[in-house]
């Protein structure tokens, strides 16, 4: 009996230090929506390209173009999209060096050489590229980034 006591207390002590709730950093996060897309460079599907929104806030989402071209966003969560408002988009395929796909969420990539990317260099930085988003509640965000230009 006193041993299925101390078993039973030790159970409610262990449990009781398990919390339910809700992680306080991830109650931080700032609401996303869901948001895709697709990148064309003259009217062609680009895969592997890299896909970045910046909002206002500074918060960055970002996507990688799979074979038709069709990209879907991350912030937080894989897939989870971007925060509502306008956006700065700056898209990017870089040839050699880093692997996209092994960026951690809401990393940035590394500053891409002009060298290295496929794309136009003027449609990198998402501050000066000219693309722009704007991401709305409770709408279908689906983006399409027709690129004309040759790299």
């Amino acid at each position: 009996m006193r041993f299925s006591t101390l078993i039973c207390a030790s159970l409610v002590l262990c449990f009781s230090g398990c919390s339910s709730g809700t992680d306080p950093e991830i109650a931080k996060r700032p609401k996303v929506y869901p948001v895709t897309g697709s990148v064309t460079l003259a009217g062609q599907p680009v895969e592997k390209a890299v896909v970045i929104f910046v909002g206002g806030d500074g918060v960055t989402a970002r996507g990688v173009t799979d074979a038709s071209g069709e990209f879907a966003l991350t912030t937080f969560d894989q897939n989870d999209g971007a925060v509502a408002g306008a956006q700065q988009v700056g898209i990017l395929k870089e040839e050699a060096g880093y692997d996209p796909n092994q960026l951690k969420i809401g990393e940035a990539p590394p500053a891409v050489k002009a060298d290295r990317n496929a794309l136009p260099k003027k449609y990198a930085d998402p501050k000066s590229s000219g693309l722009k988003a704007d991401v709305k509640d409770g709408q279908e965000n689906h983006f399409t980034f027709d690129l004309t230009d040759k790299p």
